[in-house]
């Protein structure tokens, strides 16, 4: 569900909540629920990421980005593929290194950020939990505070490790099914929701995608995009997608006929 916070510009929430156009889009809307959902649960605070300061001085709040099955093995699989029910999504690193897939040299365990390390149990697991939701692992189990910094080290995309599996493929033979909501309902409904509560409903033809001649006259006027008279340009990640390469013809066109 997207949680609408009035603080925040709201044209910047469609920059994390879409409509998903590829099943890679669908995973990465699934996690952002998880995770939005777990930090409810677990009454995650700022005081969560301030555990993940690094001695250069910066703040990860993103688990999302710290923690991406995809984005850990540059795995674009799934980009190409439109949004499903299910989807494979490469293995858990820590679960590579238990079985030593690429040798032991390569799970070297490096120091978490000192605040992580020197924070109470109760935080630490909480970290290791939004750890393995952001990673849709199923298979996790809270352990002790030793575990779950090695857990949280072992699967953060900041791990050496990460760069060695870019380059090969041999973490493929271990991919894993998971399932997840019809992404593309659920946002779709959430939007209804949205723009309902706010008092400005959606009609019936902004939850359908555009026509090409649709979208070029949003790319040849950017005012239909900006002032948002058809917000389904806005919210879904195809249509907006397309409407901004045609834009770029546009531009395009126009400066070389200017030179």
């Amino acid at each position: 569900m997207i949680q609408y916070d009035a603080t925040i510009p709201f044209v910047e929430h469609f920059g994390m909540y879409q409509v998903p156009d590829t099943l890679a889009d669908a995973v990465g809307q699934y996690r952002i629920d998880s995770l939005r959902s777990a930090m409810e649960r677990l009454h995650v605070g700022p005081e969560i990421f301030e555990l993940l300061v690094t001695e250069d001085g910066s703040v990860t709040d993103d688990f999302g980005t710290l923690c991406d099955p995809l984005g850990y093995f540059a795995d674009s699989l799934l980009s190409c593929m439109k949004p499903a029910t299910s989807a494979s999504l490469p293995p858990v690193p820590s679960t590579l290194a238990e079985l030593g897939v690429g040798g032991a040299a390569l799970w070297i365990i490096p120091p978490v950020p000192k605040a992580l390390n020197q924070a109470d149990s109760a935080a630490i697991g909480k970290v290791a939990t939004l750890t393995a939701i952001s990673f849709c692992d199923t298979d996790f189990v809270v352990g002790d505070r030793a575990a779950n910094l090695r857990y949280i080290a072992l699967n953060s995309v900041d791990h050496p490790a990460s760069m060695v599996l870019r380059e090969t493929k041999i973490w493929v033979p271990y991919r894993r099914q998971i399932s997840l909501p019809d992404m593309v309902a659920v946002r779709k409904a959430d939007f209804v929701r949205l723009f309902t509560t706010l008092g400005v409903p959606l009609e019936a033809r902004e939850l359908e995608c555009l026509s090409r001649e649709e979208l070029i006259s949003c790319a040849t006027d950017i005012r239909s995009y900006i002032l948002e008279r058809n917000r389904h340009v806005v919210f879904c990640h195809a249509c907006a997608k397309k409407m901004l390469n045609l834009n770029m013809q546009v531009m395009s066109a126009q400066t070389n006929h200017v030179c």
